[in-house]
């Protein structure tokens, strides 16, 4: 290659090279400026950040005077208002949980008040139960009157709560069994007791060996309460449990059992409790005062009951 022809070509390779540093040139001026953009835009978007985080920090505040005025809640109970908050009516197993889900239809006031149409004397009881102030709830219990127990075991029932639990108690009147077999003849067997609280009759024992039928009947004040007629046979302990009842009976009121049976002969109870005590069920017994087939408060038929009632424990804590 001449040196004209290299004049040339280095001339040429100048003229590409002054044209990419000024491409270059272009670039770095760009890409200032756009660092400087980005700088910008990382301090508009800090500001918008903070602006933002002032902004929820406010709508929380007004959130949460919003909610706890909406947290209160007023209940009228048979005309009589009630002031309590969601939590408390929350806080334990009740009718108000699915009615403050929206789960109910409910009636309200003109002025939003949740109206329940029901007596409220016993609904101050309700309200310690669910604001958990058992030791007032105990203390309020205890001076109720009867009557007023009972309202009270109802309204528990229609709120829905867990104040009264359903306890079952077996009571065992007889302390031994008679070697000698009982006999019957188409006799009756009579027997008069009392509880000390509303209590759900279920069932009765009989001495029974073999095939028997039988007529039980219970009495209260002359006016029958049950009467039902059975064959059966009893187990491999001499026993047959008469089951299925379901009588209501009350405290304090002296109730005879009759049972006239027909078969063969039975073991009988002897050395019977007059008092028998369940942990707080209390039942006792006195002798019939007309023919009873000899059997009394101290031997004979009828070694054992079972009763429900309802056990009055807010604390939730179940009885053994």
């Amino acid at each position: 290659m001449s040196a004209n022809e290299l004049n040339i070509v280095i001339s040429r390779l100048e003229s590409e090279l002054s044209l990419k540093k000024r491409v270059i040139d272009q670039y770095r001026e760009k890409a200032e400026a756009f660092a400087v953009q980005q700088e910008n835009f990382k301090q508009q978007y800090d500001a918008f950040q903070k602006e933002k985080d002032l902004l929820e920090k406010t709508i929380q505040k007004i959130n949460n005077i919003t909610s706890n005025t909406e947290n209160i809640v007023v209940l009228n109970i048979g005309g009589s208002t009630f002031a309590t908050t969601v939590a408390t009516l929350s806080s334990n197993e009740s009718i108000f949980r699915p009615i403050l889900s929206g789960q109910f239809c409910i009636q309200k006031t003109q002025s939003g008040e949740i109206f329940i149409d029901r007596d409220p004397r016993m609904f101050p009881l309700i309200l310690n139960y669910l604001r958990g102030e058992l030791d007032v709830l105990l203390m309020r219990y205890k001076e109720l009157s009867y009557s007023e127990m009972l309202q009270f075991r109802k309204d528990s029932a229609f709120y829905a709560t867990k104040i009264f639990h359903l306890q079952e108690v077996s009571i065992e009147r007889n302390r031994e069994e008679i070697d000698d077999y009982w006999s019957y003849d188409g006799k009756t067997d009579a027997l008069e007791f009392e509880i000390n609280k509303e209590a759900t009759l279920t069932s009765i024992t009989l001495f029974a060996d073999d095939k028997f039928t039988a007529k039980m009947t219970i009495e209260c004040d002359d006016a029958e309460l049950y009467k039902e007629r059975r064959a059966f046979k009893g187990d491999s302990n001499g026993r047959y449990v008469w089951d299925g009842l379901s009588l209501n009976l009350l405290p304090n009121k002296r109730y005879t059992i009759f049972a006239k049976l027909s078969g063969a002969r039975s073991i009988g109870g002897d050395d019977c409790r007059a008092f028998v005590s369940s942990d707080s069920f209390v039942m006792k017994f006195y002798n019939y005062k007309g023919d009873s087939n000899n059997t009394t408060v101290s031997k004979g038929q009828f070694p054992n009951f079972t009763f429900q009632f309802d056990h009055f424990d807010p604390s939730n804590e179940e009885k053994i």
